[in-house]
């Protein structure tokens, strides 16, 4: 679900401002007061059902989560602090690392009720968990404003909360409901949560109540649960089924590129081999065409040389034959005497 995400998400968010904010400060400090993400969930549903402009009063032991998480919810139009220091330098380290959700929180030690034009004065009651301090901690959040309604935490893990309770409505001049969100729903059964309202002016308390019976209902109907999550395993498996056929198909691509892959690189070798014989015959051919431009030219001296003379060499020879022909024939053994 969107909400669930969102609403736990900002938990994270936080747990990662006080990481970098307050890196020295131990865990149970930061977290003795904490809300768990199933608080968190059924309690930004609850908003979403109240009015808008509505003021929360925070009663907690020390502020942090708590206090930035109403001030983050869209319906919340302040916060009022009661926590005196110095239990609330946890969050004075934490605003300025949300600035929309400071602008909400009054400044602490201020000890005025609420506006008047608030729609609804919701108390958080998330002190100590003995009879007597719940007892405290209501008569002073319900008492002469009959528009609040108190919030209180652990209601199902021991009888104190329940006892502080009883002692306030006994001891109150005024009519008073108390009901367990977990009896709204099944969908909040694991919700340790309880509110109490004037009974003689619950339509306000009902309203909301009624709607966030309605969104659990509607959200987190066990039988509709069921349903969902059979129709999302349907949809995982055929998510898986095509998952494995594009893997399949995935890894024969892959078998074709490592082949193309391998052809690519033969052929790249062999390009390389032809590029260097193409770079010898070039040489060679660079060779050949100098040596002929060299034959070239010499065979133009030549003709150049001897074209105006053609027979003049002939002539010669023609004379030197002569000559030699007419010369004397040396005389022969035994002739002399003749």
């Amino acid at each position: 679900m969107n909400e669930a995400f969102e609403l736990t998400h900002y938990l994270e968010r936080y747990r990662a401002a006080a990481g970098r904010r307050l890196p020295g400060v131990p865990e149970k400090r930061l977290w003795g007061w904490s809300l768990s993400e199933t608080d968190a969930f059924v309690l930004g549903l609850f908003l979403e059902s109240c009015p808008p402009d509505t003021t929360v009063l925070n009663v907690v032991e020390r502020e942090g989560v708590s206090t930035l998480f109403f001030a983050s919810r869209p319906n919340v139009a302040e916060v009022v602090t009661t926590t005196e220091e110095p239990n609330s330098e946890v969050l004075d380290a934490m605003l300025p690392e949300f600035p929309e959700e400071a602008r909400k929180i009054r400044p602490r030690g201020e000890k005025e009720k609420p506006a008047e034009d608030s729609a609804l004065v919701l108390a958080f009651v998330d002190r100590l968990h003995t009879r007597a301090e719940v007892r405290k901690d209501l008569k002073e959040v319900l008492t002469g404003n009959p528009r609040a309604i108190a919030l209180l935490t652990g209601c199902r893990s021991g009888p104190f909360v329940a006892a502080g309770v009883a002692d306030f409505v006994e001891g109150s001049d005024r009519e008073f409901c108390f009901r367990f969100l977990a009896d709204l729903g099944p969908g909040l059964a694991a919700s340790g949560l309880g509110v109490l309202y004037p009974g003689e002016s619950s339509g306000p308390a009902e309203r909301v109540l009624e709607a966030l019976g309605g969104l659990f209902a509607d959200r987190l109907d066990p039988l509709r649960l069921l349903e969902r999550e059979n129709e999302l395993v349907e949809v995982a498996n055929a998510q898986e089924a095509e998952l494995r056929e594009l893997r399949s198909e995935n890894e024969q691509w892959q078998a074709k590129h490592e082949q193309l892959q391998a052809k690519h690189e033969q052929l790249q070798a062999k390009h390389e081999q032809l590029q260097t014989k193409h770079g010898q015959l070039q040489a060679k051919h660079e060779q050949l065409r100098e040596s002929y431009e060299k034959v070239r030219q010499n065979n133009a001296r030549l003709t150049e040389r001897y074209s105006g003379r053609p027979y003049r060499l002939l002539d010669a020879v023609a004379g030197r034959a002569g000559r030699l022909a007419g010369a004397k024939r040396p005389p022969q053994d035994g002739g002399a005497g003749r």
